[in-house]
Parts: C-alpha cells; structure tokens; sequence
C-alpha cells in the first residue's frame, strides 16, 4: 500500500488551496537582533534591572538604548523580595494561628468566635497586601474595586 499523495495539484486553481495563515513569528517587526557580550556580573545586574523595571531583558535593553518608553504595558509586575519575604512570614503566622483552631474544632474543643474573627480579619489584610505588592486591585464580590 502506497502513501496518498497530499502535495497540492499545481494545476489546481488558487482559490482551490486555502491560505495558511501566519504565525506571530512570521508577522512580527522587529526581525533583526544585535548581540552583545557581558561578564557574568554585567548580566545579573541587567538581569535585575530588567526584573525590578518589570521587563523582559530585550525590552529593557531597547528602552535604555533607543531611550523610548517600552511598546507595551509592564510585562512582569516587579516584585519587592523584602516585602515577598515579610509577607511569607505573615502567611505562615496566620496559617499557624488556622492550623491551632481546626485542631480545637477536629478534638470537639471550643473555638474562641473572637479568635476565629481574629484570623479572618488577618487573612483578608494580608490578601490585600498581597494583591498591592502585585500591582493588582482587589475585586469585590459586588464587581467593584476595593477602596470605592
């Protein structure tokens, strides 16, 4: 048994065959690229520059160079390592603090309501702080936005 033959028919006329369409590799603008040699140290600090600016390395680099402001929105919302650690720890606190209720709540214990309140208080406040350090405004379930 032989393959079927699937190249087009030249003689086929050209509203026959459908076009392909392009890809985003195809139609993009910027086809031409231009290297350039760090020492390890020069990179990291592009590297961290770019993350802290909120950008890819490429756009970095073409907004320092061309002096232009970048051709689109913040890819990447820059992150404060500090205030992610502070708010690691603040995640770890109250999830301590969960932790300790479910317990009470799984051996028939009490559960102080106050406490509990407590707890969801915090963990909405640290939703919130969250949602700043990402650059992101915090929905309501109403549809507005927090703060309105």
């Amino acid at each position: 048994m032989t393959a079927p033959n699937l190249t087009p028919d030249p003689a086929a006329p050209a509203a026959a065959i459908p076009a392909k369409p392009r890809s985003g590799s195809e139609t993009r603008k910027r086809g031409k690229a231009i290297l350039v040699r760090l020492t390890e140290a020069e990179r990291v600090e592009v590297e961290e520059a770019s993350r802290k600016a909120g950008l890819t390395v490429g756009s970095y680099a073409r907004q320092q160079m061309l002096e232009v402001t970048p051709p689109r929105s913040v890819r990447r919302p820059p992150i404060e390592r500090e205030l992610a650690a502070q708010l690691l720890g603040q995640v770890g606190r109250v999830g301590g603090n969960l932790h300790q209720l479910v317990r009470h709540l799984n051996f028939g214990r009490e559960v102080d309501e106050l406490r509990l309140a407590e707890v969801i208080v915090q963990l909405h406040a640290l939703k919130r702080e969250i949602m700043t350090a990402l650059g992101r405004s915090e929905r309501r379930r109403d549809g507005g936005t927090e703060g309105e």
